[in-house]
């Protein structure tokens, strides 16, 4: 999260201020032949203090480093006279690495992975595996691969069965190396949701959670369930934390502002998905959320705007959908019909049934959506929360409950 701060020019209090931070870690790091200088200073960001200094100077090998790491963080906790239980006290450090060759094509393969883009992810892939080819026990890259083959398919960048066996054997391999690490659990809840094994899913992250309560990716997860569900208010809360933790992560901030719009909150929704933008524009689903909370607000044309040749991979017929509530309360009814009967050729019941729903065909709408057989991302956002007021004039038909009992039962629910 603090990469983008490498060369900044920003101040500590205006780096603190966009990290909602207090205290920040800063200093340089220097190669001397065989050695290696650490310069650190820990800054007391409101005031733009420094409360505490130290340098290291160490022969450069990848147990140095670590130890390092170790001395830097047990000094800061010294200095700020923090108290950790045993068990946080344990959950401080990560597995380690064998060969800091290895350490760091891992780090730059999270980055990458962390863009949530195609091309992010393949890079990802590509480190993860040469890291793996110096250290074939290195747990850690084992799980990195694992979550980026999985959110390879969970995007729809790439179909299921070119990814997904070599995902589950990556994470059997982490899973015989550290089957108690934290990033091994949230992993198998990751595979646990792909499976729709939503239960086993919110197991696996909940205990990834306890086991290292600083592991963003475990509560943006969780986040992400709930949202998928419509559980809007533990998707608030696990979404909040995840950013809280990793303020400048593009998927924990999307989850956050899913999360506002299943609440209403329309206007922190769409300032959320702004920061998105900013994070990294290439990333599609910063300019949806956006989409979404402006035609919620009933800005049509900026909405209509937003969703012009937007792409979408993970969220299905999400765009044409959106677009088609639109044209309709615009009175723009060419171009709705044409779109409707798109739906219908192409065998999009959920797109057919939100065209039924909005022109008070109620018998029809139930008829549609009872033809849904998989329930995609965007279909369950859709009816378990997102838009339920479309579909309110059904909500209490014994239909429609039975829609949603079908909808839920295919998440293993």
């Amino acid at each position: 999260s603090v990469l983008k701060y490498r060369s900044t020019s920003a101040s500590t209090s205006e780096i603190a201020t966009q990290l909602n931070i207090n205290w920040i870690l800063t200093g340089e790091v220097m190669e001397m032949r065989d050695n290696i200088k650490v310069n650190v200073r820990l800054i007391k960001a409101e005031e733009d203090r420094q409360i505490w200094a130290d340098n290291y100077l160490k022969r450069l090998n990848v147990q140095n480093i670590f130890e390092i790491q170790d001395e830097i963080a047990h000094h800061i906790v010294e200095s700020l006279k923090v108290k950790l239980s045993n068990g946080e006290a344990g959950a401080t450090g990560l597995p380690r690495a064998d060969n800091l060759e290895s350490y760091c094509l891992n780090a730059r393969a999270k980055w990458y992975c962390d863009q949530r883009t195609k091309s992010g992810m393949l890079k990802a892939i590509s480190l993860y595996k040469q890291a793996l080819g110096i250290d074939e026990n290195y747990a850690m890259a084992w799980v990195g691969l694992a979550d980026a083959l999985m959110l390879l398919h969970d995007y729809g960048y790439i179909e299921r069965d070119e990814v997904m066996p070599e995902a589950e054997l990556a994470l059997n391999r982490a899973y015989q190396l550290e089957p108690k690490m934290a990033e091994t659990q949230a992993t198998l809840g990751l595979l646990m949701a792909d499976k729709r094994k939503i239960k086993e899913a919110i197991a696996k992250l909940e205990l990834a959670t306890k086991i290292r309560p600083g592991y963003s990716d475990a509560f943006n997860w969780l986040g992400w369930v709930y949202n998928v569900q419509g559980k809007a208010e533990l998707a608030l809360v696990n979404s909040m934390k995840a950013v809280e933790l990793n303020p400048l992560s593009p998927e924990a901030i999307s989850n956050l502002s899913l999360a506002y719009l299943h609440m209403g909150e329309l206007e922190k929704a769409i300032r959320q998905a702004k920061h998105i933008q900013v994070l990294n524009p290439e990333w599609t689903t910063g300019y949806l959320y956006e989409a979404i909370g402006l035609l919620f607000k009933g800005d049509f044309n900026a909405a209509e705007k937003l969703l012009h040749n937007l792409e979408v991979n993970w969220a299905g017929n999400v765009v044409d959908n959106l677009l088609a509530m639109i044209w309709y309360r615009t009175e723009q009814f060419r171009k709705y019909e044409k779109a409707k009967i798109g739906f219908q050729e192409n065998g999009d019941h959920f797109g057919t049934a939100l065209c039924l729903a909005m022109e008070g065909n109620h018998n029809e709408t139930l008829v549609s959506l009872s033809r849904i057989k998989i329930w995609d991302y965007w279909n369950s956002i859709a009816i378990f929360s997102l838009l339920r007021s479309v579909f309110q004039p059904v909500k209490e038909k014994p239909e429609f409950l039975s829609i949603l009992k079908n909808a839920r039962s295919y998440w293993g629910a």
